[in-house]
């Protein structure tokens, strides 16, 4: 068995259905599983029990609104848990200097993700 980063893209969906943008988390789950395949029907199972509006009264921007799981966007296999241990990370590019401060800063900035990373030395 190994341990796997499973990334999971859970959306919000507005009753009213009108919407000008999509809010999105994207959320890692642990798993420990056989294969990667594995990994991410455990984490589908997982994103599926957090769906719902919590009894009626989620809201987003003061909309009524529920969790819905929208898919997983990639799995990556990591080391053994354990205290300092690095279990998920994403490559992405930013335009400039500035939106480099402002991601740090909190800010909101555009990043194009990089679905193909390159190889990661250790």
């Amino acid at each position: 068995m190994g341990w796997y980063a499973v990334h999971v893209i859970m959306r919000v969906q507005f009753k009213d259905s009108v919407a000008s943008d999509i809010p999105v988390w994207e959320n890692v789950f642990l798993i420990q599983a056989d294969t990667g395949n594995d990994a991410a029907a455990r984490a589908r199972e997982l994103a599926k029990d957090n769906e719902g509006d919590s009894q009626g009264s989620f809201t987003w921007d003061s909309r009524s609104a529920k969790w819905v799981f929208a898919g997983i966007r990639k799995v990556t296999i990591c080391d053994a848990p354990a205290s300092g241990v690095e279990v998920a990370w994403s490559q992405f590019r930013l335009r400039n200097a500035d939106d480099l401060k402002a991601l740090i800063d909190g800010k909101e900035v555009v990043v194009t993700y990089d679905e193909e990373p390159e190889p990661r030395g250790r």
